[in-house]
C-alpha cells in the first residue's frame, strides 16, 4: 500500500503514466488508481477508468488486455488480490478467466460494503415465500432497500444460491 508521500506523488502523473506503471507492476500489493473512478459501481467505491483507443474502458480490463492479450469471448479480468472493486489495477494481479469461474471465486466473498451472504439470502427468499413481509419489511431487516430486495428474490442479484 501506498503511505501519503507515494500517493501524491503518483497523483500527479497522468493517467497514461499510472497505467504504464499498472502494466509494469510486479509488486504484490495492489496499485489502486488514483485517476477517475466510476462511483456508481460497488457502493461508491468504484472502479478506474482511462480513455483508451478512443473509448472510455475500466483500466484493469485494459491492463489485462495489454498483458495478456485480447479479452476472449465470455472472460473476465480477473483479480487473484479480489481487490478489483477497491481501484487495484496491478498488472501482476489480472488474468482472463471464464466469467463462470470468475464469479465462482468471489461468490460469498466478504468484502467491508456487502450486507447479505448465501445465508441471508435464503431467508430472505423464506420471508417473502411466507408472504408475510413486504418487501421493505424485510429490507428494514437485512439493511438494504427494497429493489436489492427485488433483485433477490427475480434472481438478478445472488441467483446461484439455490
Amino acid at each position: 500500500m501506498f503511505n501519503a508521500e507515494d500517493y501524491v506523488l503518483l497523483y500527479r502523473e497522468t493517467p497514461l503514466d499510472t497505467l504504464r506503471k499498472a502494466v509494469e507492476c510486479r509488486d504484490a500489493a495492489c496499485l489502486i488508481w488514483p485517476h477517475y473512478r466510476d462511483m456508481r459501481c460497488n457502493g461508491g467505491v468504484g472502479r478506474g477508468r482511462v480513455k483508451w483507443k478512443g473509448r472510455d474502458q475500466f483500466v484493469h480490463v485494459v491492463v489485462c488486455e495489454i498483458l495478456n492479450g485480447p479479452r476472449p469471448p465470455g472472460y473476465h479480468a480477473s483479480h487473484s488480490c479480489h481487490n478489483g472493486a477497491g481501484g487495484c489495477v496491478n498488472g501482476s494481479h489480472l488474468e482472463w478467466l471464464p466469467s463462470e469461474q470468475n464469479l465462482a471465486l468471489n461468490r460469498g466473498r466478504p468484502t467491508k460494503d456487502k450486507k447479505l451472504n448465501p445465508v441471508a439470502v435464503k431467508e430472505i427468499r423464506a420471508m417473502h415465500a411466507c408472504g408475510l413481509f413486504s418487501h421493505g419489511e424485510i429490507g428494514r431487516r437485512f439493511g438494504v432497500s427494497k429493489s436489492a430486495i427485488r433483485s433477490v428474490l427475480s434472481g438478478h442479484n445472488w441467483g446461484w444460491v439455490e
